[in-house]
C-alpha cells in the first residue's frame, strides 16, 4: 500500500533527492526503453539488462531493512520463473497451434495468398480486428486473440508487417480477456464492493478509447490501399457503436467475466451470418479448430462436472504462489485440439517437424517473456511500485500523482503483457492515492484497469509473438513499433484526461 503523502511542501534538496530516488527506482521500466530506441540493443539484450536492474532494486531496498539476502533473491528468481512458465507456455503453445493448423490441416493456404478482392479483404480485416480477435481473447486470454488473427490475416493475403500491427487489435478489450481475470482480480485489490462498479466504469472508459482506436484503424486501412468509402465507414462505425453500448448496459447487470464473451460472441456470430463470402462448407471446415477450441474453453468455464474435475490436477511449488490448474489452461486445448485436427490429416513425421519449427521460431520470444515476467516479480516482491508511487506523491502532491498514475498503468501493462500484472504492481498504490485525496476509488481503479489492459497489446511479448507467428526476425519488432506506436499513444492520453476529470468533479 502507498507509505502516504507529504504533509508540508518539500524544501528544495529534498525535491531533488526524492526526484532522484523517483528515477532510480523507475530505472526497470525506463532503461530498457532507452536501450531498445538505440536500435543498436536488441530485445532480449533489453529484457536482461531490465531483470538484473529490478533485482539489483529488489536486493539494495530489502538490504536497509535486511530483509534481501541472496537466498531470498534466489528464491523471488524462481518464482518469477514459475510466474512466466503459463504465459511462455501459452506462447509456445499458440505458436504451435498456428504452425500445425497452416502446415497439416489447411496445407493450401499455408503462407501467403493471392490479394482478395478489396470489398472482401475489408469485410474479412474488420471482422478479424475487432470481432473475432477480441472475442477469442475473451474466451482464452494470453495473447491467443492475437495468434487466431494473425493466422487469419495472413491467409487473406497481407503482408506480415500489415497482417501483425492489424492482428494486434485483437487486444483492444483486454479488461474483458480470459473471462476478464485481471479486472476481477482489481476489482479485489482496489476493495470494491461489487465487480460490476469496476465493470461499467471499465466499459465507459473504454468507450473513447475504441472510437479513437477505430479512427486510427481507418488511417491504418487507408495506408493499406483500402479506400474509406462513405458506406464501409458507416457500417464499421455503427458495428462499433453496437458493441459499445453492449458492453456498457451489459456490465450494469452482469460481472466482468460474462461481459466480453457475450457481446463480442453474439457480435462474432451476428456478423459471420451477414456477411458472405466463400461457401459456408469451406468456412466451418476452415474455422472448425477454432470453434472447437473456443468451445472446450468454454466448456471447461461453464460445466461444473467437467470444471472440478479438471481443476484437481494442478501444479503448485510455492505455497504461498498461484496454482496452475493444467488442464484448464489454454495450453493444453490449444495443443490437444491443435494436434488433433493436424494428425487427421498428416503423418506423425510432418508434426514432429513443426514441433521443432515451433522452438526454433519461439526459443527468443520465451526467453523475451520470461525476463520481463521476471523484472515483474522482482519490483512488486521489493515493493516497488508502492516506493514509485511515493516518490511521485512526494514530489509533485497528491492530485498530480494521480493524474499521472495512467502513465505508470501503461508502462506495467506494456512491460508485463497483462492487465493482471498491471493491477497487481499498482493498483494498491493508485487506490492509496484516491483515498489520501478523497477522490473516487471506483473511477481511479477504472483507469488504471483500462490503461493497463490497452498498452499490453504493445507489449514486447506480444510483437515477439506476433514475429515469431509470422516468420520474422526480431530485427522486426522496431518497423512494428514505428507504425503501432499510436494505438497505446491514445489510451494513455484518453485517460490522463479521465484522471484530470476525476480529480476535479469528484471527492
Amino acid at each position: 500500500m502507498l507509505r502516504g503523502f507529504c504533509p508540508r511542501p518539500l524544501d528544495k534538496r529534498c525535491t531533488v533527492s526524492v526526484t532522484l530516488k523517483f528515477w532510480l527506482y523507475f530505472s526497470p521500466f525506463w532503461v530498457p526503453i532507452a536501450l531498445m530506441l538505440t536500435r543498436r540493443v536488441p530485445i532480449s539484450m533489453a529484457a536482461l539488462v531490465a531483470a538484473i536492474v529490478s533485482a539489483a532494486l529488489y536486493w539494495f531496498s530489502g538490504r536497509a531493512t535486511d530483509a534481501a539476502t541472496f537466498s531470498s533473491a534466489g528464491i523471488e528468481l524462481l518464482k518469477g520463473i514459475w510466474l512466466a512458465t503459463p504465459i511462455v507456455s501459452v506462447i509456445l503453445a499458440g505458436l504451435l497451434f498456428h504452425s500445425l493448423l497452416t502446415t497439416c490441416w489447411s496445407p493450401q493456404v499455408h503462407g501467403q495468398q493471392a490479394a482478395a478482392p478489396a470489398a472482401d479483404l475489408r469485410l474479412t480485416l474488420f471482422g478479424t480486428c475487432f470481432l473475432i480477435g477480441p472475442f477469442t481473447e475473451t474466451a482464452t486470454g494470453f495473447g491467443v486473440g492475437l495468434v487466431v488473427s494473425l493466422g487469419i490475416l495472413l491467409r487473406a493475403g497481407l503482408p506480415k508487417h500489415d497482417a501483425i500491427v492489424f492482428s494486434l487489435f485483437s487486444q483492444i478489450l483486454v479488461a474483458w480477456g480470459a473471462f476478464a481475470v485481471g479486472t476481477m482480480l482489481g476489482f479485489s485489490l482496489a476493495g470494491i464492493s461489487d465487480p460490476r462498479e469496476l465493470g461499467w466504469r471499465s466499459a465507459v472508459l473504454v468507450t473513447p478509447v475504441l472510437i479513437a482506436w477505430l479512427g486510427a484503424y481507418w488511417s491504418m486501412c487507408r495506408g493499406l490501399g483500402l479506400s474509406n468509402r462513405p458506406r464501409d465507414l458507416i457500417r464499421e462505425a455503427l458495428w462499433i457503436a453496437a458493441i459499445l453500448v453492449g458492453l456498457v448496459t451489459l456490465s450494469r447487470y452482469a460481472d466482468p467475466d460474462m461481459v466480453g464473451l457475450i457481446v463480442l460472441g453474439g457480435a462474432a456470430a451476428l456478423y459471420g451470418f451477414v456477411n458472405g463470402g466463400q461457401s459456408l462448407r469451406a468456412k466451418l471446415t476452415e474455422a472448425a479448430p477454432y470453434v472447437v477450441l473456443c468451445a472446450c474453453l468454454v466448456a471447461c468455464r461453464f460445466l461444473p462436472v467437467l470444471h472440478e474435475s479438471l481443476l484437481r490436477v494442478q501444479i503448485k511449488p510455492f505455497a504461498d504462489g498461484m496454482a496452475w490448474p493444467v488442464l484448464l489452461s489454454p495450453v493444453f486445448w490449444l495443443m490437444l485440439v491443435g494436434l488433433g485436427f493436424a494428425l487427421a490429416k498428416a503423418p506423425v513425421r510432418d508434426v514432429g517437424r513443426v514441433l521443432a519449427m515451433t522452438w526454433q521460431r519461439g526459443k527468443i520470444t520465451v526467453g523475451v517473456t520470461l525476463l520481463f515476467v521476471i523484472c515483474a516479480r522482482f519490483m512488486m516482491a521489493g515493493g516497488i511500485p508502492g516506493i514509485l508511487a511515493h516518490e511521485l506523491q512526494a514530489t509533485i502532491g497528491t492530485a498530480a500523482a494521480v493524474i499521472l498514475s495512467p502513465v505508470l498503468a501503461a508502462i506495467a501493462g506494456f512491460l508485463t503483457a497483462s492487465n493482471a500484472a498491471s493491477n497487481s504492481l499498482l493498483m494498491p498504490n493508485v487506490v492509496g492515492l484516491a483515498h489520501a485525496g478523497n477522490w473516487s476509488v471506483e473511477w481511479i481503479a477504472a483507469i488504471q484497469n483500462v490503461t493497463g489492459s490497452a498498452l499490453s497489446m504493445l507489449s514486447p511479448v506480444r510483437i515477439m509473438m506476433g514475429c515469431a507467428i509470422a516468420a520474422l526476425g526480431a530485427g522486426a519488432t522496431g518497423a512494428i513499433y514505428r507504425r503501432a506506436w499510436p494505438l497505446g499513444f491514445i489510451p494513455v492520453v484518453l485517460m490522463v484526461g479521465a484522471a484530470c476529470i476525476v480529480v476535479a468533479v469528484t471527492h
